[in-house]
């Protein structure tokens, strides 16, 4: 199966990307596609939104459609593929233990800078 991934809002402002708001992750998980779930653009989406739909995360998390779950860390202004840190995890790091268990789980993180 091929998954559907969702992005972030630009720094331009302009709409660029099909997915990049709470709402259209809310119509990613109720259209039933499968997808692949980006955290750090999550993160980015929360940190530019200033809030965390944090049920709509756990149920992305947890859907049968969710085939991959993508981790790494950003400043949440950009995509930065900056490796987990043990001493600042990020505010998505308590749900995982909720995602569905046949999707895929691999970090996105460089792990040389």
């Amino acid at each position: 199966p091929v998954g559907i991934e969702g992005h972030y809002p630009s720094p331009d402002g302009k709409d660029h990307w099909l997915i990049s708001s709470w709402q259209e992750y809310r119509l990613l998980l109720e259209s039933g596609v499968h997808y692949a779930l980006d955290l750090s653009h999550l993160n980015i989406v929360a940190m530019q939104t200033r809030y965390i739909e944090w049920q709509l995360v756990h149920e992305l998390l947890a859907s049968p459609n969710c085939l991959e779950i993508h981790l790494s860390d950003n400043n949440g202004l950009a995509d930065q593929h900056l490796p987990l840190q043990y001493e600042h995890l990020p505010w998505w790091w308590p749900l995982l233990p909720d995602a569905y268990p046949q999707a895929v789980i691999f970090s996105e993180g460089r792990q040389l800078l």
